[in-house]
């Protein structure tokens, strides 16, 4: 037993370890944001200093790493690189339905962040979603409802697509299809939080931010805007 609880803490320690780690990196990227004019912390956090708004969403990540820990609704370990990379590469294919709702819909020409500021930018920012929008509402909904681990799932996949219609991801249909996208994948990241751990989740945000943000980010700007 002593053997049992001591692996136990072992594992709790390794994955706060994994969470810091990821955390460090999006820091030392908000570090160096006076130097990247063109990458837009400021939509993200506002008047808020991009270190002081990573450092205050990793706090709270901490405790949400803990409280999953603690009740079960995350793994004991860590998940192995063979599966971040096929998360990675899963996230990267939900991307391909919103470059083809760009190309019959058009997004916005700014929306995205340009090159090379947007490989250090999306690493970054994507930390930051991944703890807001679903690794602090699973641990909030823990707490609120116990042992509803489905409910909780759904209900946080339902928190980034509610906030980019409110933010105002587009008119009429392009909004609702682009909502009903983040909401499929919002659920196979809740699902790989709950079964795999932060990193897994956070890996399929990458491959998707990959695709949607950095290649087709640059991309669509001559295919779509060209004069």
């Amino acid at each position: 037993m002593v053997w049992a609880f001591r692996n136990q803490l072992v594992s709790q320690a390794n994955l706060e370890t994994l969470y810091l780690a990821i955390a460090l990196a999006a820091f030392t990227v908000s570090l160096a944001a006076p130097l990247m004019p063109r990458a837009p912390f400021g939509a993200y956090f506002g008047p808020l200093p991009s270190p002081l708004a990573v450092i205050f969403v990793a706090g709270l990540g901490l405790l949400a790493v803990r409280r999953l820990q603690a009740v079960g609704w995350t793994p004991p370990g860590w998940t192995s690189p063979r599966r971040l990379a096929c998360l990675a590469a899963l996230g990267a294919a939900f991307a391909l339905p919103t470059v083809a709702l760009d190309i019959a819909l058009p997004f916005p020409i700014g929306i995205n962040a340009p090159l090379p500021e947007a490989l250090a930018f999306y690493p970054a920012v994507g930390f930051v979603a991944e703890t807001v929008f679903h690794l602090l509402p699973f641990a909030l909904l823990s707490l609120l409802i116990r042992g509803q681990v489905g409910t909780a799932i759904v209900i946080g996949a339902l928190i980034e697509p509610a906030f980019q219609v409110a933010a105002g991801a587009g008119p009429g249909q392009q909004g609702a299809l682009m909502a009903a996208i983040l909401f499929g994948f919002g659920l196979v990241q809740m699902t790989a939080l709950h079964r795999h751990g932060f990193a897994a989740a956070f890996a399929l945000r990458i491959g998707y931010y990959l695709v949607w943000h950095i290649g087709w980010g640059a991309a669509r700007l001559p295919l779509l805007f060209a004069p």
